[in-house]
């Protein structure tokens, strides 16, 4: 009986085990990551095949949107006196966050630019530049870019994914009320841009500017319906417009 009890007592010894959190934990990060990689692959196949829809080339695209960012960031990073002194944080993350803010045209005024008197002629005229440029390529291709998404989700289902993720930044990161969170985000995506309510924290700014990106490019395609319902509202009555269609009609030829 002594083999058989020793070999019991080995049987029986405890082993080392992984906790069965650790493993749920485990198993939850491989999903979200599996999951997160299939829908990145999925949303970039989806916006390559909405972009040539729309006759552009989303490689040009991409490299004009992030040479300009870049070029803007490098600006309000090198150049002195286009961010406040007093400004918190990285400078940046404050030199990228006040570049969003002037592609885009929302310009919430808080940390850029700095005073009057600090700012020097060559940085207004960086400014001008950039402004100008932001208008005419986040205003016309990248906006263009995010219209694929109106192929494949409605318009009001877009504006509430779209409002839904402004309100809960502000209201995750900057600890804003869910009434100053809506509100905040329905001034950045349409480009208002009071300034009363902005991002402090370091990840308010960087969220808030990616947010910025998204949302009033997203915003200039969902307001083009109301912009259609209002032109024909205003325009002439169908007695001239039934004329018009007619002196433009050539006539027809006898055979």
């Amino acid at each position: 009986y002594k083999p058989k009890s020793k070999l019991l007592r080995i049987n029986t010894k405890p082993r080392s085990s992984i906790p069965q959190s650790q493993c749920y934990i485990a198993l939850l990060h491989l999903l979200l990551s599996s999951t997160s990689t299939f829908w990145a692959k999925m949303t970039l196949l989806h916006i390559r095949q909405g972009v040539i829809r729309e006759g552009l080339n989303p490689d040009r695209v991409l490299v004009l949107g992030l040479t300009l960012l870049f070029f803007a960031t490098s600006g309000f990073y090198m150049m002195e006196g286009l961010i406040q002194p007093e400004a918190e944080g990285s400078r940046l993350i404050n030199s990228f966050y006040c570049a969003v803010m002037t592609l885009t045209t929302v310009g919430f005024g808080d940390i850029c630019p700095g005073p009057e008197e600090s700012v020097s002629t060559e940085a207004r005229l960086f400014l001008v530049g950039i402004t100008l440029l932001g208008l005419g390529i986040f205003c016309g291709p990248v906006m263009n870019l995010a219209s694929w998404w109106r192929h494949y989700v409605s318009p009001s289902v877009l504006a509430v994914m779209a409002l839904s993720l402004g309100t809960a930044i502000f209201m995750a990161v900057e600890d804003r009320s869910l009434a100053d969170a809506l509100y905040a985000s329905v001034i950045t995506a349409t480009t208002i841009g009071y300034g009363d309510i902005t991002p402090s924290t370091e990840y308010g700014k960087v969220l808030v500017a990616f947010y910025s990106l998204f949302v009033v490019n997203v915003m200039g395609i969902l307001l083009e319906p109301a912009r259609v319902f209002f032109e024909d509202l205003c325009r002439l009555g169908d007695t001239i417009s039934s004329k018009e269609e007619t002196t433009t009609q050539e006539p027809k030829k006898d055979l």
